[in-house]
């Protein structure tokens, strides 16, 4: 196991407030809304971790995109959505070119994460590597016979290895789990998952 985990300081998404976000090189929040800032660490964490991301002409272009049309209809269910469709993995912005990972991650979610809340579902538009799997009794079963060789399971368990210590050059499947932390354990220890290094 690779057991690095990352900490978005996006956390709590009430904390978050779009209207006063600024992308790197825009101006930050007026000083009307310092206060409100201010008073939310959270918030001010978001920004700073906005300000620090050194986007790419593409990436400011999709983000620009986004404010400029909030909300779209999907082209192939005709529901109306924000950002990307997370049932059809759509979305009506420009994108920027998939980034490749050099290695494929499969990405298993609980049923019970609401694929509509999750910032997991548009991953395979960002990079093509990535499967967004949800954990249902067929996922189960194939975890079950067992995963090709090379996988290892990115898991906070006890005995699991720092990243820094993985050859790298035999990993070719990466295993993410998204659930709560109660689902996230039984997942880990489920056959196929648990066996995983």
């Amino acid at each position: 196991d690779a057991g690095q985990s990352f900490a978005h300081p996006d956390a709590d998404a009430d904390a978050w407030d779009e209207s006063s976000a600024a992308l790197p090189g825009e101006a930050t929040p007026s000083s009307s809304d310092a206060p409100a800032v201010a008073a939310c660490g959270r918030a001010q964490a978001a920004l700073d971790f906005i300000e620090r991301l050194q986007l790419s002409e593409e990436a400011r272009a999709t983000a620009e995109a986004e404010r400029a049309l909030p909300h779209f209809v999907c082209r192939r269910c005709d529901r109306e959505t924000r950002l990307f469709c997370s049932r059809c993995t759509w979305t009506a912005l420009p994108l920027p070119p998939p980034l490749e990972l050099g290695v494929q991650v499969r990405l298993l979610r609980h049923k019970k994460e609401p694929a509509v809340k999750s910032s997991s579902s548009a991953l395979p538009l960002l990079a093509p590597e990535v499967i967004v799997q949800e954990w249902t009794d067929e996922a189960a079963a194939e975890a079950a016979r067992g995963y090709a060789p090379g996988t290892w399971l990115v898991f906070p368990r006890e005995g699991a290895i720092d990243a820094s210590e993985v050859d790298w050059s035999g990993v070719t499947q990466l295993v993410l789990i998204e659930s709560r932390w109660g689902h996230a354990k039984a997942m880990a220890a489920a056959p196929g998952i648990a066996e995983l290094p």
